[in-house]
């Protein structure tokens, strides 16, 4: 590989398919990346690529050696705001594109473009010539009113699977794709609570997960001609959580998530012929790398899960996130591509994250917490690393902010981590500091536009993973449950405690943010609790009124199991009195530093959500502004402008200099 190696040095001098350069402001922060999701065709010969700028979004199917494009506009309800996308062929010359609730499908060379299914998760790619068959979740919406109605869609908690013939269906004209079908088949029924599945080389749909409030189980049945689903030794209730990952190709080992005996949710191999579980195969003490609900990603790149060839669907590796990305590569082969990789491109995360089907040829994206990112081709054959594209042209790595991990032991103990931005060209010391209340899941290493922004302007900030984040195994977020949030509030205060203490912030300038739901709820308690301690601080669409949101009409099974044992059951007297204390709007407990309060009027589905926020804001006094006239359709045009809002109330009320 040597040689290999200093090849791919030379190679990088190659001209890039894309290049540009702008001025910064906060629409480029908030911007997603304007190229993103590259896919090789099963050839290699082609790349489908999204390009989303300004409103637009584009797929393109380019071929890699004429350099001709076909493209096809999707509608983009949210103006170039980040949303899921995966595309894949599911034939030699059959494309499908899944994005926006939607499956489009067309032909390598832009022909026979049609709309297929409403949105469900791949469960299996039969790569079949004929028909480009799929199998794919659908959704069981009987049960919840309203809101409660939709989270049964989303958050899937009774998914059936139906295959889908991906080259019949309607037409797709040149403009926007309008409506229709393929052919559908229902091929499994949910026979309880599945909440995912996961099928065979050969397409069987023989293994499921299934919940149970706050347990995870393997169903199994040993072929599609028997309908009796089972609890496998070892995966059952009466055990440790487990959930079902994919099966080895040739079917007799399936890959299974469980907690560990340290409390981490790490993989191993289960073996269907002896019914035994085998030894960890990929796992850590201190992080959950495969949780059910907290898989996550990083950089658009899927975390936590496993890598199958795209055709064979043997298992070549699997990705997982600890304090960095990580890969583990089963694959030798690959595994010494990854190293001449890595080598060639230093001090990078180089992510393999599209084959060809004979594992010549890949796309790569090589990034770090201070770069988005560049995709390269690698060709095995020739022996060349060719760049393709830049994710966000209009950042200069060189000048983005370092992002550092930082740990500490909190007041009763508890070893802490998190991640803190550095503002470029400043000597870490007496920083004027914003901390980020976080969300259910634990903070990431990733090149992030909010951090990147403020760091740009002076402000180091400070991202902990508290108490009650989800992935940092089950104890941990256990530590939450008795103490309600005020354990996660702790925490905040501890990091910020920590953060004086060893001379990187500024005692008197240190401010809290909170985005949407339970974050925004960390940072207004977080300001009640320590009003001392906090200059200002600015939150986006929080939670205000615990009362109102912990109810099962709104909420599927799971999520108000884990709302009622973490914050309180409002059918006890007990249970409604600790979501009142923790509720900002009804604990009595004053805002009196600067807090700025953004909520859009007009969500779907949520509009009594900004009538509580709305409320409580005009009652809370004159230290809370509340802005809430957002015109644009939700995307990075409104995204910049809370930015650009939250910036200016900061330095207004916590200036750099």
């Amino acid at each position: 590989m040597k040689t290999t190696t200093c090849f791919l040095f030379a190679a990088l001098a190659v001209s890039s398919i894309v290049s540009s350069a702008r001025a910064v402001n906060a629409e480029d922060y908030a911007h997603e990346d304007a190229f993103k999701h590259l896919v090789l065709s099963p050839d290699g010969q082609t790349i489908a690529y999204s390009q989303t700028i300004k409103g637009d979004h584009i797929v393109f199917l380019q071929n890699l050696n004429t350099g001709k494009k076909t493209g096809i506009n999707l509608e983009s309800s949210d103006k170039a705001l980040y949303r899921d996308a995966a595309y894949f062929w599911s034939t030699s010359d059959r494309f499908v594109c899944q994005y926006g609730g939607r499956y489009y499908t067309m032909d390598t060379d832009g022909r026979n473009a049609k709309m297929t299914i409403p949105y469900g998760g791949l469960v299996h790619n039969f790569r079949d010539e004929k028909n480009g068959a799929l199998l794919i979740n659908g959704f069981e919406m009987s049960a919840g009113t309203g809101l409660g109605r939709m989270n049964q869609f989303v958050y899937l908690p009774r998914p059936f699977v139906h295959r889908v013939n991906t080259i019949e269906g309607a037409s797709i004209g040149t403009g926007l794709a309008t409506a229709g079908r393929s052919p559908i088949l229902r091929v499994v029924d949910n026979p309880g609570k599945v909440l995912s599945w996961v099928a065979t080389s050969e397409g069987e749909v023989l293994a499921g997960t299934e919940f149970k409030e706050d347990q995870f189980r393997v169903l199994y049945r040993e072929s599609t001609k028997h309908e009796n689903w089972m609890a496998l030794p070892g995966l059952d209730w009466s055990d440790p959580s487990s959930s079902a990952l994919g099966f080895s190709k040739d079917g007799n080992t399936l890959y299974v998530s469980r907690l560990s005996p340290e409390g981490t949710w790490a993989l191993y191999p289960y073996d269907l012929n002896t019914r035994t579980l085998g030894k960890v195969m990929v796992g850590s003490p201190r992080y959950d790398l495969f949780h059910p609900f907290a898989r996550g990603g990083t950089n658009g790149v899927s975390q936590n899960n496993l890598i199958y060839s795209p055709k064979e669907e043997r298992l070549l590796g699997v990705r997982y996130n600890v304090d960095m990305p990580k890969t583990a590569w089963i694959d030798p082969e690959i595994a010494a591509v990854q190293e001449s990789l890595d080598q060639a491109l230093p001090g990078k995360i180089n992510s393999i994250v599209s084959f060809s089907d004979d594992l010549q040829r890949m796309v790569l994206l090589s990034w770090s917490a201070s770069d988005p990112g560049t995709f390269y081709l690698f060709d095995r054959q020739k022996v060349s690393l060719e760049k393709l594209m830049v994710g966000r042209p209009w950042v200069n790595p060189d000048e983005s902010a370092e992002v550092k991990r930082f740990k500490f032991k909190n007041r009763d103990g508890l070893e802490l981590s998190g991640y803190a931005t550095l503002p470029p060209g400043k000597k870490p010391v007496g920083l004027p500091t914003l901390i980020i209340a976080g969300g259910s899941n634990r903070s990431l290493w990733d090149y992030d536009g909010f951090t990147q922004m403020f760091a740009a302007q002076g402000y180091m900030v400070l991202n902990v993973n508290h108490r009650t984040r989800a992935g940092l195994g089950d104890e941990f977020v256990k530590a939450g449950d008795k103490s309600l949030l005020l354990a996660a509030v702790n925490d905040i205060v501890d990091a910020v405690d920590w953060a004086v203490k060893v001379g990187l912030a500024d005692p008197d300038r240190i401010a809290v943010r909170g985005y949407a739901g339970m974050s925004g709820l960390l940072a207004l308690l977080s300001v009640q609790e320590n009003p001392a301690l906090f200059r200002c601080g600015f939150v986006n669409e929080p939670l205000v009124d615990l009362t109102k949101h912990v109810d099962h009409t709104r909420l599927t099974p799971w999520f108000y199991q884990q709302a009622v044992k973490m914050l309180g059951d409002p059918n006890t007297p007990e249970g409604m009195a600790k979501l009142k204390s923790a509720s900002p709007a009804l604990n009595g407990k004053a805002i009196s530093i600067p807090m700025l309060v953004q909520h859009k009027d007009d969500i779907f589905g949520a509009e009594w959500v900004y009538s509580l926020t709305r409320d409580w804001a005009h009652a809370a006094g004159t230290n809370v502004t509340f802005i809430h006239d957002y015109d644009e359709k939700f995307g990075y045009q409104t995204l910049a402008k809370y930015w650009q809002e939250d910036l200016d109330f900061l330095q207004q009320h916590m200036p750099t200099d």
